[in-house]
């Protein structure tokens, strides 16, 4: 903006790379020292070098980690409001070769620092998990990065061939460091670690890069090498031809295969649980990364569970479909991949199954009583589901030519509304065998395993566990919700009339309270 007659940086001599897009002078900058911690460079000498060149009393602005907190705070605040950013690798030199995956293996011995360093062992197992599908190579500074073997050793390279390396590579792995915050900057897709993840957020991601980072400074080689398939993944963009919405524990995921059954002759690329920008998440997650487009939810958890499934791998043509998790309504018209998909697909499970289904199999639920506003939410989501599917409402406005809402109690149940539902979304009027619903991440939406058969999973039975709870009762018992229950499920919803006989059997009253274990009824845990 021409604010400055002149921007003087001293620094390394090889990191002039960084500052060549706004910098009037380069003064190189060799300090006795590198081991130093932190932002304020904790254990450095300063020289008072910038005394060479600026004149702070004369007007001339010092931005310095050594200079008045006070000065540093302002001075940054003022850049935020100014940001602009350069893609790095824009001004990258053009390299020879091509790497997939580029890995920073950061041996610092810097003050403090050590923590940092990932097990050499760990490196080895993701260059086994990909070394046989992807060129690798090795990057960072000789003197703290190392060189793991089976990869090509691009360590001390100039920051403009890392620069070049990083446009044609796929993705980057490491420790939170300035090589991962390089190739953020040059838009290269990463996978990171570090205990907070607030360097990662929107601001610091102005290219909208897939970022998966991990909120530890020692995630398990198998969790990382999840993640970094999931990152890979999410590169590949063929057309998007689903999304499909539902409320947590509500089937769409059985739904999902079955839709992906019917697809056979087409390959399927899943992205799970996906968090639309700005919408809030629920439960509430702190290892959340927020962007501008929607990112899968569980791509940050320190877990080794997938984020990113795939169906009928290898089959014919592909394209992608987005499953969402409790979603409010009115954030589903502001999804800007709306407008690209070809189908949006809506599953409901009754309250009374899908409220129990959240109680019993999710430890966040489990501790909360039925009365917490966390269910309310819930149910009130739902309720404007249904509203919308009965045509009560028109929030989806043009977007509702493209709708299908299903029943999954009818889908669960009903054969000849399974060829309905496939016939409305363009596959003809056939069902395909629902066979066995694989678990997603690290628990299932139905049973305890692997994968349990469709077809013996008692999921419009769950309600009865709790039915005798008068919490339970008040959050499910509201007359109008009865009714648009009634009208969408046709009859397959549990009524009042069961919910009141069943809790006045005596099966499910008071102290007599029972707990589910994902397999039956096991005896007496007191539940709200």
């Amino acid at each position: 903006e021409g604010r400055w007659e002149e921007v003087v940086v001293a620094t390394y001599p090889d990191r002039f790379y960084l500052y060549e897009d706004f910098a009037t002078k380069f003064v190189p900058y060799l300090p006795p020292t590198r081991e130093t911690e932190g932002r304020a460079c904790k254990g450095h000498r300063y020289n008072n070098i910038h005394r060479e060149f600026i004149d702070p009393e004369g007007g001339d602005v010092w931005l310095s980690p050594f200079g008045k907190l006070e000065d540093w705070r302002r001075l940054k605040e003022d850049m935020d409001r100014r940001l602009t950013f350069v893609n790095l690798a824009a001004r990258g030199v053009e390299v020879a070769e091509e790497f997939d995956l580029l890995l920073h293996a950061r041996t610092t011995t810097k003050r403090g620092q050590r923590r940092k360093n990932w097990p050499q062992e760990c490196w080895r197992d993701v260059v086994r998990a990909f070394g046989g599908e992807s060129r690798i190579a090795s990057i960072g500074s000789r003197s703290g990065a190392a060189h793991i073997e089976g990869t090509e050793d691009l360590r001390g390279i100039a920051l403009e061939e890392l620069a070049g390396y990083c446009r044609q590579a796929k993705l980057v792995i490491g420790p939170s460091s300035g090589p991962i915050h390089f190739a953020v900057l040059s838009a290269t897709p990463v996978v990171t670690w570090v205990p907070h993840n607030g360097a990662y957020q929107e601001k610091f991601n102005p290219f909208n890069v897939s970022i998966c980072c991990l909120l530890t400074w020692r995630p398990d080689s198998q969790t990382v090498i999840q993640k970094a398939r999931d990152v890979f993944a999410l590169q590949e963009r063929p057309p998007l031809k689903y999304l499909v919405f539902g409320t947590k524990r509500s089937g769409h995921h059985a739904v999902i295969e079955w839709l992906a059954r019917l697809e056979s002759g087409r390959e399927i690329l899943h992205w799970n649980n996906c968090v639309p920008a700005g919408a809030p998440a629920f439960p509430p997650a702190q290892f959340l990364i927020r962007g501008p487009h929607i990112s899968p939810k569980n791509l940050n958890e320190n877990r080794p569970n997938r984020a990113v499934y795939r169906h009928n791998t290898g089959a014919g043509e592909a394209c992608r479909l987005y499953s969402f998790e409790e979603v409010p309504l009115e954030w589903i018209d502001k999804l800007p991949e709306l407008a690209e998909s070809e189908h949006l697909v809506f599953v409901l499970r009754d309250s009374a199954n899908f409220l129990a289904s959240l109680k019993k199999g999710i430890a966040y639920f489990r501790g909360k009583s039925f009365g917490h506003k966390i269910f309310r939410f819930y149910l009130e989501t739902y309720e404007d589901y249904l509203r919308e599917a009965l045509g009560l409402t028109k929030r989806l406005g043009s977007r509702r030519s493209k709708a299908v809402f299903i029943s999954f109690n009818r889908w669960h149940a009903d054969e000849s509304y399974r060829r309905e539902i496939a016939g409305r979304l363009g596959l003809g009027r056939r069902d395909a065998d629902r066979g066995a619903v694989a678990q997603f991440g690290p628990r299932s939406s139905f049973d305890k395993g692997d994968e349990v058969d469709a077809n013996r999973m008692d999921v419009l039975g769950r309600w009865k566990v709790f039915a005798g709870r008068k919490p339970f009762q008040e959050l499910i018992g509201d007359a109008a919700l009865r009714d648009l229950e009634a009208k969408f499920h046709r009859g397959l919803a549990p009524s009042w009339e069961d919910i009141i006989e069943e809790s006045g059997s005596g099966k499910q009253t008071g102290s007599q309270a029972k707990r589910w274990d994902g397999q039956g009824v096991i005896g007496g845990a007191q539940e709200s």
